[in-house]
């Protein structure tokens, strides 16, 4: 839990960043090693269990953030799974725990 939290932490900060394809670069760069190694490390567990709510809140997080990439917008749903989908698929190719954290979590143990 700390672990997300400090992740969380780091994406409301870098939300004060003033140019938004920095705070991409440095989300891209950065961030995504630590999303990725808390979703190595943290199984998602049960549905309403307490490692699915850190689950929850760290991908709320991280919607808020690009969310916050270009303002005066609203991020609808689709738009989401739009960002969500993979750069080949024509999306931006950003991984979100819920999507990735069960797979990432099994492909550590290979």
């Amino acid at each position: 839990d700390e672990a997300a939290d400090e992740v969380i932490g780091a994406l409301r900060v870098l939300a004060r960043a003033p140019l938004a394809q920095a705070r991409h670069a440095i989300q891209q760069k950065s961030l995504s090693a630590k999303l990725i190694y808390l979703q190595r490390t943290v199984p998602t567990g049960d549905l309403g269990s307490s490692l699915w709510l850190t689950g929850r809140r760290v991908d709320a997080a991280y919607r808020d953030h690009v969310q916050g990439l270009v303002t005066h917008t609203y991020l609808t749903d689709r738009a989401w799974r739009v960002a969500t989908t993979p750069g080949s698929l024509g999306g931006m190719g950003l991984r979100t725990w819920a999507d990735t954290a069960d797979a990432a979590y099994l492909a550590s143990y290979a």
